[in-house]
């Protein structure tokens, strides 16, 4: 069973992805010895299954279990149908502090349970079939911040009862040598311009491309030469398809630019994204 098939981030496009969402092996952990176990050998089937990405305190994952369970396991395998390009694994958040293994290789550590997160996990997966393995550990510490999450379990000044564990999507995009790891698109309305900085993961790439489209007309493009990891940029955004400066929104008119992101090493193409604003 699929859920939530669309992609996971749309201000931010990655055309070459595999979604994760879905059925997943599931485990409560409560004596906190599943390492002990070796689940994160991901030989070991878990004793249940879970709907990601939706937390196993809500019916919507498949249990809707509303008792504090400190420390869950999830477990999948996945296809790569090539391994020539890099692989991007993404969670667009898990609560509260998360350990990924990918072929029983320990990738990473994350904590905190609001911000995405990636890693690039090329050197531990290959094509075939694949394991994925995560751990997420919540104690409901005090001292942790919690936002509206009750520490107690129960629903607290707010509509939702707390969650543990996977409650974003999870997905796998794929790149070339080099990738677009940040980036901005400032406007400055008074000189009809937009400005911004791009960052790359690894500073391998060397050229950085944005093209900025309205209504499928080109605005303008410009091309900029990357210094390490980072490189800034300005695009003159006179339209002259409306003989004017910046389109701007407005509840009347709510049309968007649309930019496409682009990396080039030696002239080849590394990572290509897509975006509005």
């Amino acid at each position: 069973m699929e859920m939530r098939n669309e992609y996971p981030r749309p201000q931010f496009v990655r055309e070459n992805w595999i979604r994760l969402n879905g059925e997943w092996e599931f485990e409560f952990d409560d004596k906190a010895d599943g390492e002990t176990r070796g689940l994160q050998n991901g030989k070991t089937t878990l004793n249940g299954k879970i709907i990601v990405p939706f937390s196993y305190q809500y019916e919507a994952s498949g249990i809707g279990d509303r008792n504090i369970h400190k420390c869950v396991w999830y477990r999948r395998t996945f296809l790569l149908e090539s391994a020539e390009k890099r692989a991007l694994l993404c969670f667009n958040g898990a609560d509260y502090v998360t350990d990924v293994w990918i072929n029983g290789y320990h990738v990473l550590t994350h904590t905190g349970a609001y911000s995405p997160f990636t890693k690039d996990i090329t050197p531990y997966v290959g094509k075939g079939e694949n394991v994925i393995v995560v751990r997420c550990v919540n104690d409901f510490d005090l001292s942790l911040p919690r936002g509206k999450q009750s520490w107690t379990g129960e629903q607290f000044a707010c509509w939702y009862y707390p969650n543990t564990g996977i409650w974003q999507s999870v997905w796998i995009e794929f790149f070339g040598d080099d990738c677009i790891n940040a980036y901005s698109i400032m406007p400055d309305i008074d000189k009809g311009e937009i400005y911004g900085e791009i960052e790359t993961l690894y500073g391998i790439a060397d050229e950085f491309e944005i093209t900025v489209t309205r209504n499928d007309l080109l605005v303008n493009k410009t091309h900029v030469a990357l210094r390490g990891k980072t490189g800034k940029y300005t695009l003159d955004m006179y339209d002259r398809n409306t003989l004017g400066k910046l389109a701007l929104w407005w509840p009347e008119n709510p049309l968007l630019y649309n930019a496409e992101l682009v990396l080039y090493k030696d002239g080849k193409r590394v990572d290509y994204a897509r975006t509005r604003f």
